[in-house]
């Protein structure tokens, strides 16, 4: 189900996500995004789409209720190992519009090793859900 997300694995992975800029004169800081997590932000985007019988709109809710706050620490600490894809999928949409109200928001969980870490458990949740189907 999470194929054409976790297809990024290899390029996350490389740890190059971007450029920090600005930030002098009178031009604010902000973060030019590599093509490929550019990519993948579309992709984040078009899955949320795609799949909105899933609810992902109140992706905030979905993380709630699984005791993950909207919050940069919550999301960070959160133990995936157990969690279901549409919540691991519901920390990624939550970083990627984290960007909207904070440049950067992304690049913090790309560099602290979120961002890789939710695209490999969905990868297994593919893997699980695989596993089952074929019984």
């Amino acid at each position: 189900m999470y194929e054409s997300l976790t297809a990024f694995i290899p390029a996350v992975g490389k740890g190059f996500y971007g450029e920090r800029l600005g930030g002098h004169d009178d031009i604010p800081p902000f973060v030019l995004y590599s093509w490929d997590i550019r990519t993948l932000t579309e992709k984040i985007f078009c899955f949320a789409d795609d799949h909105r019988e899933e609810g992902f709109g109140d992706y905030s809710r979905i993380l709630y209720d699984h005791g993950i706050a909207w919050s940069k620490g919550s999301m960070r600490e959160a133990d995936v190992s157990a969690l279901d894809g549409k919540t691991v999928f519901a920390l990624l949409l939550g970083a990627v519009r984290a960007e909207r109200f904070c440049d950067g928001a992304l690049m913090y969980f790309c560099e602290s090793g979120c961002v890789l870490r939710w695209l490999e458990r969905l990868r297994e949740t593919d893997r699980e859900t695989a596993g089952r189907d074929r019984r």
